[in-house]
């Protein structure tokens, strides 16, 4: 989906802007998530190949997730905040907005696996995602100023929740968010569209 702006008009629209970043992302992911073509890694384990394994996405969805029984990515505009430009009646009230996309990722583990993934995953998806921004903007969108992105440590998915810290037979997944926060400039006005 390319950006087109009406004629006439300097600003885009608003819910247009944000449907077109998530869009583009779970795009990307889906194409360019995991890629160790360019890896050279030495060792008698061949880590590529685990590597591919352990972290491919079965599932990538926008929105809710209805079952947390296999691997997926989905991603949301979780917060954000909107400063306005207008300084007198019938300026065209132009927004500075500040936008939150959190991209979460589970991943179904099988016995062996937890602590690759957990290490893994996180370095995995913060690379896709700084590679994605650069090319959003390369593109000449210019959508994403500004980008700052934030993450913490990974969490095991354990039967019952319960698991003691020296049982590792329980995990059964591992979950990890990442918020990627940038500037978008935006209208308001409802005719103020994309095609």
């Amino acid at each position: 989906m390319k950006i087109k702006i009406k004629k006439g008009y300097d600003m885009i629209h608003f819910k247009n802007s944000v449907i077109y970043v998530l869009d583009n992302f779970m795009n990307f992911m889906a194409d360019e998530y995991i890629d160790f073509s360019g890896n050279k890694v030495q060792g008698e384990n061949n880590l590529n190949s685990l590597l591919d394994d352990k972290l491919k996405i079965d599932c990538f969805s926008l929105g809710a997730v209805k079952s947390m029984s296999k691997s997926f990515l989905w991603a949301t505009i979780s917060e954000g905040e909107s400063r306005g430009s207008n300084s007198y009646i019938g300026d065209s009230a132009g927004f500075a907005d500040d936008i939150s996309l959190k991209a979460t990722v589970y991943k179904e583990l099988k016995a062996g696996e937890s602590f690759l993934a957990y290490t893994m995953i996180p370095l995995a998806l913060n690379q896709a995602s700084r590679y994605w921004i650069s090319k959003l903007n390369d593109e000449g969108e210019r959508i994403a100023l500004s980008p700052v992105i934030k993450w913490e440590s990974p969490s095991f998915d354990s039967e019952n929740n319960k698991r003691q810290f020296n049982d590792f037979s329980s995990i059964r997944g591992v979950s990890f968010s990442l918020d990627i926060n940038f500037r978008i400039m935006t209208g308001s006005y409802l005719n103020e569209v994309l095609y």
